[in-house]
């Protein structure tokens, strides 16, 4: 399988929808390109984004893999939702011009849910199960698992053994700091036998002013281990593990810049309240995905 990772500059939904065909086009054909976390996020952007991406992905003959803000009839195939809510959804738009919705994201940013007036216009509901994907690629099958940013708490809730996969791609627009945890994270997964191979991008944001902080720091990484290692049933240190995590009162975030400038953060993986103790349904997606 041939990556292209694609970090993205953060900005209003059409400039990162024109950035994000801008860079694909450098894709060479038969390649999967990824991309961060929230190419759109409202309901009318992601429409947008969806239709222009199912498109380009068949001209362009290369498969694309980002999330959208999806409803309706646009998640039909993702196992067990509710076809009355919106999803941050991880949707693969294939060479073939299919669109597969496998996943979406289970631990949603309070502001994410946010449905008052003045919100920021998100409104996605969160998910409940973590499902093993299957990907034809070249006649060879690819047993992939996908995170959604801060879904890495799935390692909070989770046994190795329970996440064991080929693939485990993460999309992501973590705060800045967080970038580096969930390295860090991942790079213990793949020592635990959770993967062979780890993907992890992340958009990235262009402060206005100098010296001013980026609230999100670009990654567009791949890591492999050149042995195959079984599995842990635990995690050797799960007290690191719980350490890479600030749990926060879901009112506190207002938006994602209040969240990444969350008191008491101090780099760590942001996870509201509400969903810190929640169980997660390890799952499968039902139909195999040809790239």
């Amino acid at each position: 399988m041939s990556f292209h990772l694609i970090s993205l500059q953060l900005g209003d939904e059409t400039e990162m929808l024109d950035r994000a065909l801008e860079a694909l086009e450098e894709v060479t054909p038969g390649e999967t390109a990824f991309l961060p976390e929230y190419l759109a996020w409202t309901s009318r952007g992601s429409g947008r984004a969806f239709a222009r991406l199912i498109a380009f992905a068949q001209d362009q003959n290369i498969n694309i893999i980002t999330s959208l803000n999806l409803g309706g009839d646009l998640i039909e195939d993702l196992p067990g939702h509710d076809p009355e809510l919106r999803y941050n959804a991880l949707t693969i738009f294939t060479r073939h011009g299919a669109a597969h919705v496998p996943q979406a994201k289970i631990s949603t940013q309070s502001f994410e849910m946010d449905s008052a007036i003045d919100g920021p216009n998100i409104v996605v509901s969160p998910y409940g199960r973590l499902n093993r994907v299957m990907i034809d690629v070249d006649d060879s099958l690819i047993d992939a698992r996908f995170l959604i940013c801060s879904d890495l708490f799935a390692f909070q809730r989770l046994p190795p053994a329970a996440l064991r996969c080929d693939l485990l791609v993460v999309i992501a627009n973590f705060a800045y700091g967080a970038e580096k945890v969930a390295s860090r994270l991942l790079g213990r997964a793949l020592e635990c036998g959770v993967a062979k191979t780890v993907v992890h991008v992340n958009a990235f944001h262009e402060p206005g002013k100098p010296r001013r902080q980026a609230l999100a720091i670009k990654v567009e990484e791949v890591l492999d281990t050149l042995v195959e290692i079984p599995p842990a049933e635990v995690w050797p240190s799960p007290r690191a593990i719980r350490n890479a995590f600030f749990v926060y009162p879901d009112r506190a975030a207002r938006d994602f810049v209040s969240m990444c400038k969350l008191r008491g953060r101090k780099g760590r993986i942001a996870v509201p309240e509400s969903r810190w103790e929640i169980p997660i349904e390890p799952s499968e997606y039902p139909v195999t995905v040809v790239l």
